[in-house]
């Protein structure tokens, strides 16, 4: 069985207005990990897709976003030696809209 250090271990913040930078530990010696994205939250009945594979780095950063939009993570690790599995806990981060430029006008 693979620890369960991972399971509370995933964080994550905004890095820029259109990606999102996340960070874990390595629960175990031997493993790989998967990033999975989700838009429509954390749950079990949630479908997520994996954004990246095969990772043996504990950061990710994901990349040309939405603004507005809503963003699950979770990381999957995953035992090189036998497939064992064990799964992150879930976060959702919303991208900020942009900002609109403000104009001030001075008078002389």
């Amino acid at each position: 069985m693979i620890s369960l250090l991972l399971a509370g271990a995933l964080a994550a913040q905004a890095v820029s207005p259109t990606s999102n930078a996340l960070t874990w530990v390595d629960p175990d010696t031997g493993v790989t990990f998967n990033v999975q994205r989700s838009t429509t939250g954390c749950g079990s009945a949630i479908s997520f897709s994996a954004i990246a594979t095969g990772l043996t780095v504990l950061t990710f950063t994901d990349g040309n976003l939405q603004p507005g939009t809503v963003y699950s993570y979770q990381v999957q690790a995953v035992r090189t030696s036998d497939g064992a599995t064990v799964t992150s806990n879930c976060l959702t981060m919303t991208v900020a809209p942009p900002t609109k430029p403000t104009l001030t006008m001075k008078s002389k």
